[in-house]
């Protein structure tokens, strides 16, 4: 294909689908910076090299699924395409590492000379009474000291939704971090 920069990206678009590999080359030429552009915010840096995958997957099935004649151009189709697989993939992954973190920073407060293990279940609810939380908050220090581990283990049993549970862990997980500096626990 010469000079494939004189076509528009829609044109491009029609000629891959029509099997002309190097109109694809060039919408990749085209959309690599876009793509860089979208992995390289620190919010996604430990994982960018299987979101450019994610994108570049998306991306060619965001061109085969592509409709001109919604009005709408391809450059602003594929921006939000991309913009948005981003989003899902970070929200996605938040929700796996929220899922399998095991709160390390927050067994620190409650520290005492013996096994945590042979804790009574009374100076466990003494002990969190004391916290200077919000209540939601430690009920759920409490499930997570009992062994619930995910959001919806813990929303069953205090009967919200796991989304209100998701937000009050990551506050928790903040407020306990807040405390250890302030050195009110150690």
């Amino acid at each position: 294909m010469e000079n494939s920069s004189q076509y528009t990206d829609e044109k491009l678009v029609k000629l891959f689908c029509a099997g002309h590999t190097s109109a694809g080359e060039e919408l990749i030429r085209r959309y690599e910076p876009l793509v860089d552009r979208l992995c390289s915010p620190a919010f996604v840096r430990t994982f960018s090299e299987d979101l450019k995958q994610s994108l570049w997957v998306r991306f060619l099935e965001g061109v085969h699924a592509y409709d001109e004649q919604k009005g709408i151009r391809f450059s602003g189709y594929m921006k939000s395409l991309l913009t948005y697989e981003r989003w899902n993939r970070f929200k996605s992954l938040s929700r796996k590492w929220d899922h399998e973190s095991d709160y390390p920073e927050c067994s620190d407060i409650l520290s005492y000379s013996e096994d945590p293990a042979a804790l009574t279940e009374s100076a466990l609810l003494k002990s969190v009474r004391e916290l200077p939380l919000p209540r939601l908050q430690k009920d759920i220090l409490l499930l997570l000291a009992r062994g619930y581990r995910t959001s919806a283990e813990i929303a069953r049993c205090l009967r919200i939704s796991p989304q209100s549970v998701h937000t009050a862990r990551r506050r928790l997980r903040q407020n306990c971090l807040r405390l250890k500096e302030s050195g009110i626990f150690f």
